[in-house]
């Protein structure tokens, strides 16, 4: 409950700090991203400070509360949109202006922002490939056609729609700066969304395998690391030979899990269903199925209360994400 109410706090914090900041005259801080740049922070800062407890059960409450946000933030756009569309005709009549300069501007303004993100990832593959000579990004090969497929996968939303409705109302420009940020996230929306799928296949991007490749080595490298100091950890801990023989047994199924693992991605026709690691990963589902059963008749049974349930239900959720692994919320 601690880390919840920590992770809702820090980006109104941040947001508060930053806009209360004026080191100029009539120059304030950024709100939005101070909240960006606070959220770099914790996630880089994580795995050293955020309990594996609390990443267990905030994240997900946090990846919910983010969905929820999301979807406020396009609803107050909707809210927002008719009275700056509105504000907008009064506008174009005082300045004696027409709807075609608006929407114009909203074309342009979209034009731009595909072709920023189309230099900016040129520029950033070059510094990066410039700084980072490691092997990884010599095996990295981004095409042409590549990079026009990550720019048309930058839809513009959340972050552009913050920053324009956290314009002081009575800025002059704000009906219209609204407006056109609107029209590109619509327009962003529309056009990108449709035109993603056509791009994809005329790209013919071949499967990015680097990434697995990359969490199988870090896996392979702790687990080997990890069983080669299991003795002297063990010392540590004052752990039985019992307990040091059971945890190298798991340790070694866990290990040739990994090495049936690479095979059959180094062999995509050999045939893995009947592998160790597949029986060994669907019997142990099969069993935690059986035992959710089990549980559920002592219930009705009445030989356990609500709270008992509650606690072996975690008990084997714990279990069941130790075999299929980590799954990401939709």
């Amino acid at each position: 409950m601690n880390f919840s109410v920590f992770m809702f706090t820090v980006p109104f914090a941040a947001f508060l700090i930053s806009e209360s900041i004026e080191p100029f005259r009539d120059m304030k801080g950024s709100g939005v991203v101070a909240v960006v740049v606070a959220a770099f922070y914790l996630t880089y800062r994580g795995p050293d400070t955020i309990k594996p407890v609390n990443r267990f059960y905030g994240l997900p409450i946090w990846s919910f509360v983010s969905y929820l946000m999301n979807g406020a933030l396009f609803v107050l756009v909707g809210m927002q949109l008719p009275s700056a569309v509105k504000r907008m005709g009064e506008t174009i009549e005082r300045f004696d202006s027409s709807w075609g300069y608006g929407l114009n501007a909203i074309a342009a303004a979209w034009a731009v922002s595909v072709l920023a993100r189309f230099v900016f990832v040129h520029v950033v593959i070059g510094i990066i490939r410039a700084l980072d000579r490691s092997e990884k990004q010599r095996r990295l090969r981004t095409t042409f056609r590549g990079r026009v497929v990550s720019t048309f996968a930058g839809l513009r939303g959340g972050v552009s729609l913050a920053v324009a409705l956290s314009v002081p109302s009575g800025t002059f420009g704000r009906d219209f700066t609204i407006f056109v940020v609107g029209g590109v996230v619509m327009l962003s929306m529309v056009v990108h969304g449709l035109l993603l799928p056509a791009v994809i296949r005329w790209a013919k991007i071949p499967p990015y395998t680097s990434e697995k490749e990359e969490i199988h080595c870090a896996m392979n490298a702790i687990s080997r690391e990890g069983y080669e100091a299991l003795d002297d950890i063990a010392a540590q801990v004052g752990a039985s030979q019992e307990a040091i023989d059971g945890a190298k047994a798991e340790w070694s199924r866990f290990q040739k899990g990994l090495e049936e693992e690479a095979n059959a991605r180094n062999n995509p026709d050999l045939d893995d269903s009947q592998s160790y690691w597949q029986q060994n990963r669907a019997l142990r589902l099969a069993a935690i199925d059986y035992q959710r059963e089990a549980f559920k008749r002592l219930r009705n049974e009445g030989k356990i209360d609500m709270n008992v349930l509650h606690a072996v239900q975690e008990r084997l959720d714990v279990e069941e994400i130790r075999v299929i692994g980590p799954v990401e919320l939709d």
